[in-house]
């Protein structure tokens, strides 16, 4: 059994295109971390640096982006939301992030 919260991950029947739901992160991660990763994966728009940096796997432009109500604590948590409950083809580099958003037409996909 995973200690991670789960990430409701739904489809649309007719359409088929997944939507992702991190709302049981939000005690664990700073709110616009969640909305802004859920218009990331739901909806093509581009994140705000830090998450952008997050995404990229780029620990110092993390840090250096990170605002000042937030902890390198955090990190843990937004890591194991990727791991756990994001589709892997969009996040882990800047060319992954660069297709994501390049190609984001409300794509079909799967939650890994």
């Amino acid at each position: 059994m995973s200690h991670f919260p789960e990430t409701v991950v739904t489809r649309d029947p007719q359409t088929h295109l997944c939507r992702y739901d991190f709302s049981a992160y939000r005690p664990l991660l700073p709110h616009r971390w969640i909305d802004g990763l859920e218009r990331y994966f739901n909806e093509g728009i581009e994140p705000g640096g830090c998450l952008r940096a997050m995404l990229e796997n780029d620990l110092q432009g993390v840090i250096r982006r990170m605002g000042p109500f937030e902890s390198t604590g955090t990190l843990q948590g937004l890591l194991d939301l990727l791991a756990e409950g994001a589709p892997s083809l969009a996040w882990g580099s800047e060319s992954a992030v660069n297709a994501w958003l390049l190609n984001f037409d409300g794509r079909k996909g799967s939650a890994g």
